[in-house]
């Protein structure tokens, strides 16, 4: 097929589609509109004389291709042809439009903003563009009421000001955590202190990806901001959590000396002394049954469960109710990892005293 040919069919490809999309059929709008721009894509032989012609047919193919997406609320699908449009002709008011009818759609309001200044930026007097405008400004401000009711109910306690010094010495700890409040029943329910291994990964982790109230979209990456969505499966509908950074040196957390680099314990984080602790500061939390879980070099936990353990027996204050149901106690575990270099000499000692490798 000649290049002619090709623009032609091209053509009349568009055509059809334009039919199409008049009678309201714009899924089969859309695919004559990817067809016409197949017969004219990148990879076409054009002379020098064919390529303002080819370029307008496919930027125009592209338009109503991602209008048909917009019927379809295919919206990510028009963010695509929009921009591809925008990345021949970064002034196209029709691309800037539509693609910030999409983000509009998808609540990314930044992005939409965006090209709607840019679009204005063109054409100052364009009566559509100022009037999305104008609703844009609108779910901006249902969005930040929105945000703000969330967060005030999700984070019930946000602080970074948490300080633990050693008894008797001038070392400081920061350690930095979120507390979500129970949905419920939060004076009577479990207490679960969350820690994320790694070792040195933030419990921001999974606050956002895990058991938190929210999560990241998971969705293509158009150049956007990510979009938080509600989690149907967060744990904070059956417990208080303390999602906290530790050790020392994770995420927010840190110490003032080198020392104190990589300590945690939980007693440290609730005992009673000339600091302020947690749960002396939050005391209407002193009966709840307390649990310790994690993911990622959850071994620590055993020590750390142990240790609270101990503290009870030795009747250190403030008591800790580390729950107790039939033979289990109060923890939970996600991968094993304590120590790599102790844990890979022990798989040697316990091959050897099982017999699976020769003496």
């Amino acid at each position: 097929m000649s290049a002619q040919e090709k623009i032609e069919t091209a053509v009349r490809k568009k055509e059809a589609g334009n039919l199409l999309f008049k009678s309201g059929k714009y899924q089969r709008a859309g695919k004559k509109y990817d067809k016409a721009v197949d017969y004219i894509s990148e990879d076409g032989c054009f002379g020098d004389g064919d390529h303002k012609v080819v370029k307008a047919l496919r930027v125009s193919c592209w338009l109503n291709g991602a209008a048909c997406c917009l019927k379809l609320n295919n919206f990510n699908g028009a963010i695509e042809l929009c921009s591809k449009v925008l990345d021949i002709e970064f002034h196209n008011v029709k691309a800037l439009y539509r693609r910030a009818q999409a983000y509009m759609e998808t609540a990314d309001l930044v992005l939409a903003e965006l090209d709607i200044k840019k679009a204005l930026e063109v054409e100052p007097q364009n009566r559509e563009v100022k009037l999305m405008q104008k609703n844009l400004k609108q779910l901006q401000g249902e969005s930040n009421k929105r945000d703000a009711t969330l967060y005030t109910n999700m984070f019930a306690h946000m602080r970074n000001d948490f300080s633990v010094a050693t008894k008797g010495e001038s070392e400081e700890v920061q350690l930095f955590y979120y507390f979500v409040k129970l949905e419920n029943n939060p004076a009577e329910d479990p207490l679960l202190l969350w820690l994320t291994g790694g070792p040195g990964c933030s419990t921001f982790s999974a606050l956002i990806f895990e058991i938190g109230a929210l999560y990241f979209e998971s969705v293509p990456y158009h150049g956007s901001l990510p979009a938080l969505e509600i989690n149907q499966h967060l744990w904070t509908q059956v417990s208080n959590i303390i999602f906290l950074d530790s050790p020392v040196g994770t995420g927010f957390s840190y110490a003032t000396i080198c020392n104190n680099f990589a300590c945690f314990s939980f007693r440290r984080l609730s005992s009673n002394s000339d600091d302020t602790r947690w749960l002396i500061d939050h005391q209407e939390f002193l009966s709840n049954p307390v649990y310790v879980g994690g993911d990622s070099y959850s071994g620590i936990i055993l020590l750390v469960v142990q240790h609270i353990s101990n503290g009870n027996e030795d009747d250190a204050e403030p008591f800790i109710n580390l729950k107790k149901q039939k033979w289990l106690l109060g923890y939970l575990l996600g991968n094993l990892v304590t120590d790599f270099a102790m844990e890979k000499r022990a798989q040697f000692r316990f091959s050897l005293g099982m017999r699976l490798i020769p003496d």
